[in-house]
C-alpha cells in the first residue's frame, strides 16, 4: 500500500512539473518564462534656444507631440523655450515643428543677437538618456538683419524628430 501511494504521489509530481511540451517549468508559455512585459515610459524635453533678439524680429510657433501622441501648438514669445512631457509610452515618436515668420516691423537697433537651435531630449524608465543642447549666437548689424533673416534663418530646417524605443 505504501508503495502504491508513493508511486501515485511521484506520478502527480511529475505531471505538475512539466509544461504542455513535456519540458520543465510552469505551464502556459515557451520555457516557462511568463513574466509580464514591463511598460516603459519616457519624459521628453522639447527645447529651443537662441540669441536674445530672435523673437524681436521673428514670430515663432512650435508644435510638439504630447504624451498621448497629439500635436500641441504654442506661440513662442521668448527664448529659451522648453516644453516637458511625462509618461509617454515607449515606443514613442517625439516631433518638434518650428514655423518662423518675419515680423512686419520691429525695433531698430545697431546690432542684433541672433542664432536659433532646437533639440529633443529624453529619459526613459528603462534607463536611456539623450540630451543635446547646442546654442549658436551671432551678432548681426542693422544693415544686414533683413538679408540674414531671409537667407540664413528662413532657409534652415529647425524641425526635429526622435524615435524612442525600448532597450
Amino acid at each position: 500500500m505504501k508503495k502504491t501511494l508513493f508511486w501515485l504521489l511521484g506520478a502527480a509530481l511529475c505531471l505538475t512539473a512539466c509544461d504542455e511540451k513535456g519540458q520543465g517549468g510552469t505551464t502556459g508559455g515557451e520555457g516557462g518564462d511568463d513574466k509580464p512585459e514591463t511598460e516603459v515610459t519616457a519624459t521628453v524635453t522639447y527645447d529651443m534656444q537662441g540669441g536674445a533678439d530672435i523673437t524681436t524680429v521673428l514670430d515663432i510657433t512650435a508644435s510638439y507631440t504630447d504624451a498621448d501622441g497629439k500635436e500641441v501648438t504654442v506661440e513662442v514669445a521668448s527664448l529659451p523655450w522648453q516644453a516637458v512631457i511625462t509618461g509617454a509610452k515607449v515606443p514613442f515618436t517625439a516631433d518638434l515643428k518650428v514655423e518662423l515668420s518675419p515680423k512686419e516691423s520691429f525695433e531698430e537697433k545697431e546690432q542684433y543677437q541672433m542664432g536659433l537651435n532646437t533639440s529633443i531630449g529624453y529619459k526613459t524608465s528603462d534607463g536611456q538618456f539623450v540630451s543635446n543642447n547646442n546654442v549658436s549666437h551671432i551678432t548681426i548689424s542693422k544693415d544686414d538683419i533683413t538679408r540674414y533673416i531671409t537667407e540664413r534663418v528662413l532657409t534652415k530646417d529647425y524641425n526635429k524628430s526622435v524615435s524612442i524605443t525600448k532597450k
